[in-house]
């Protein structure tokens, strides 16, 4: 191979790495899959696809600082939110995942947008959030979330 081959060879394996470090994983694939099930469960008010989307044990600590742990009181409070605020809105957006598929868990971390109408005014909240992920019988499930308010 002459020093001209060597050098184009070598680029080609730098792209394809490149290319390849920037392809998401089957699993992380379905890891946000799942995140777009839940967002629609809330835009669409369908209680039972958001819960869907949640290990029976699920835990979470709201922005308000709001514990919840289990399916039972995360549908109280999502129906409440929506029998008070029929335009809330809460959009998670994955920024990075990372994933285990030796012990099928996965890290997820992003940021959130919460709008509402409350006195008659719009309110917006956002902030970042951590959520971790089991693979449970093939499927991707939320074990807990922690949301920050940051604004």
């Amino acid at each position: 191979m002459n020093r001209f081959s060597l050098i184009i060879f070598t680029l080609f394996l730098q792209l394809a790495s490149a290319f390849a470090q920037d392809m998401p994983t089957a699993d992380e694939a379905a890891i946000r899959q799942q995140r777009e099930v839940s967002n629609q469960g809330i835009a669409e008010r369908v209680s039972e696809a958001f819960l869907g989307t949640l290990m029976p044990d699920y835990h979470v600590v709201t922005s308000a600082n709001l514990q919840l742990a289990g399916h039972a009181a995360q549908r109280q409070m999502i129906e409440q939110v929506f029998s008070k605020y029929p335009d809330a809105s809460y959009v998670r957006t994955p920024v990075k995942i990372e994933v285990n598929p030796a012990i099928g868990a996965a890290a997820e971390t992003g940021t959130w947008v919460g709008t509402w109408t409350s006195a008659g005014r719009q309110v917006e909240m956002h902030g970042s959030y951590f959520a971790k992920w089991r693979k449970i019988e093939q499927r991707w499930l939320l074990q807990a979330e922690i949301f920050v308010a940051l604004q």
